[in-house]
């Protein structure tokens, strides 16, 4: 599959394995601390795990949420 990123409205970055560059989109926006929202489920899949690694690896420091806590707090 190609990469390629797409604009319109709203920046998407495309194609197979592009979590890789997880990294330089946060550098291009001017992201130091993203925030990754989740669930109790999805954070302990190898996704979240490598997404955070990557972050880590380029010296940006992640920090996530669960969405079990708004769904308790009736915010869902």
């Amino acid at each position: 599959m190609q990469k390629y990123n797409w604009n319109y409205p709203t920046t998407m970055w495309v194609g197979e394995n592009r979590i890789n560059d997880i990294a330089l989109a946060c550098k291009n926006l001017n992201i130091s601390k993203p925030l990754l929202v989740t669930d109790n489920g999805l954070a302990k899949t190898e996704i979240v795990k490598n997404t955070l690694s990557i972050l880590k690896d380029n010296k940006i420091t992640a920090d996530y949420i669960l969405t079990l806590l708004a769904t308790q707090l009736g915010l869902t």
